[in-house]
């Protein structure tokens, strides 16, 4: 008898939940055919994703060109690139602290409106910041207020493409979130021309209103998908899954990795204008060109990790975007070799980006995938928001009295924060290889399905059903 027949005769109640509908209908006796199915309207939820994470993470993304703004007028007076990069560490870790109520929240109210709470902070946020006038204005609004939208936007976002797909599901994650690339290909210059042309305030106020009117659309046409779910007793409770070293593993991954994620992000314009004495939209280009490789990394290394694994691809990604920091960013000399940096750099941390929610749900299923990607983006929370400003301590520390910056010491110390993270997501990998097959065991072997216990999920391309213990 299949596992599948198993947990059937077990729990004949099975059901299905629209989320957004709040209604519970009887299970389907295909309900494997239909999870596996993607639907016309998948493309549409696919392509509301890329469009919030456009605007919300594309828009985070070209905070270097508002710190190299700052740091370089006087608008706000004499601020340290330490002190701003506060501000972009703030507006980048709202995903990881609130990542989980947000999953929550979800799960309850809907992505639907979850989503428009979001894209209505993000826009109170930036709408304040256009007002500021000292920088605790900025971490407040641009900060503060853009972080706690931003982690009620782009959770349902992130989590919705995994929901439709689920062969080639690494693929439709990459798509949705390759709007973060292209966000930051196209903001970036867009965001450095309405700068020159308009002003830093007028900027932030086109920005603001694009945002909730474009993001706002967006949610009106999101929706969840129906998900075969086991009773309600049978799902993934919080103090199982605390058990699970699995997720202690991947938690460390994300702790690792968010140390050295936003160093180029954030510095590459400055980089191209003390070292390569280019112009500002120079810097601004070559981060453009970053985030636009990085919207094609997310895709491709999706494609690779349904072939490959995802751990087995998220590993690979983090390799490459340290040594690209570690060794080949301090020789670049002249903007060409900058571009090319930026172009390796932006496709392999894509990787880091798009594959792990894929991983989450191979793991541990869809049914609270919002929640449970939210909880392991925690792990994000110290690096992401003390890294980037101990890069820019160490950038001031290493800044000589004529301005000259020597950025070696920052580019070796962003590079090896992701070789350790490489090494955790091996172990990750490791760690899931046994549970795989204890489990795979447990079933041949005949043992009863028992309280603590998660939801059955396809795994893999052979389809087979496999049950997740977390008691074990």
């Amino acid at each position: 008898m299949s596992s599948h027949q198993l947990q059937l005769e077990e729990n004949p109640d099975v059901s299905t939940q629209i989320c957004d509908d709040d209604i519970t209908q009887q299970n389907p006796p295909n309900a494997d055919a239909n999870i596996t199915s993607e639907g016309r309207y998948a493309w549409i939820c696919l392509l509301c994703s890329f469009v919030v994470n456009f605007l919300a993470l594309g828009i985070e993304s070209t905070w270097g060109v508002y710190q190299d703004y700052y740091f370089n007028t006087a608008e706000l007076g004499h601020v340290s690139n330490s002190n701003l990069a506060w501000v972009g560490a703030i507006q980048a870790v709202g995903v990881s602290v609130l990542g989980f109520p947000a999953g929550k929240l979800a799960e309850r109210i809907g992505y639907r409106m979850t989503g428009i709470i979001g894209c209505t902070l993000m826009t109170i946020g930036l709408l304040g910041a256009s007002f500021s006038s000292e920088v605790w204005h900025l971490y407040l609004n641009q900060g503060i207020v853009f972080a706690m939208g931003s982690a009620f936007a782009v959770i349902p976002a992130l989590t919705i493409p995994s929901q439709w797909f689920v062969k080639y599901r690494g693929f439709a994650t990459g798509v949705g979130v390759s709007g973060y690339g292209i966000g930051g290909l196209v903001l970036s210059p867009v965001t450095q021309k309405l700068i020159n042309e308009l002003g830093i305030r007028w900027t932030l106020r086109i920005m603001g209103l694009l945002t909730f009117a474009v993001a706002g659309v967006a949610f009106l046409f999101m929706r969840t998908k129906s998900i075969p779910v086991v009773q309600k007793n049978d799902r993934i409770q919080i103090s199982h899954l605390l058990k699970d070293p699995v997720i202690y593993a991947l938690w460390i991954f994300m702790l690792l990795s968010a140390f050295g994620y936003y160093i180029p992000t954030f510095y590459t314009p400055e980089y191209a204008r003390n070292e390569l004495h280019h112009t500002a939209q120079g810097g601004a280009n070559a981060l453009a060109l970053q985030s636009g490789l990085s919207a094609v990394g997310r895709v491709l290394t999706g494609l690779m990790g349904d072939r490959v694994g995802h751990l087995t691809a998220l590993s690979i990604c983090q390799l490459i975007a340290g040594i690209a920091q570690m060794a080949v960013w301090p020789f670049c000399a002249n903007l060409p070799s900058l571009m090319a940096f930026s172009a390796v750099y932006g496709f392999f941390s894509g990787g880091i980006v798009s594959l792990p929610p894929v991983a989450l749900a191979e793991i541990y299923g869809t049914q609270q995938l919002a929640s449970i990607t939210g909880l392991i983006l925690t792990g994000n929370i110290p690096g992401t928001i003390v890294g980037p400003s101990i890069a820019g301590a160490i950038i001031d520390k290493n800044t000589f009295p004529a301005g000259k910056i020597n950025f070696l010491p920052v580019q070796l110390y962003g590079g090896s924060w992701f070789i350790g993270g490489c090494l955790a997501t091996s172990f990750v990998a490791l760690l899931h290889r046994i549970s795989r097959k204890r489990s795979v065991r447990a079933v041949r072997e005949g043992e009863s399905l028992h309280e603590g216990q998660a939801e059955l999920e396809i795994r893999g391309s052979d389809r087979e059903v496999f049950p997740i213990d977390l008691r074990k």
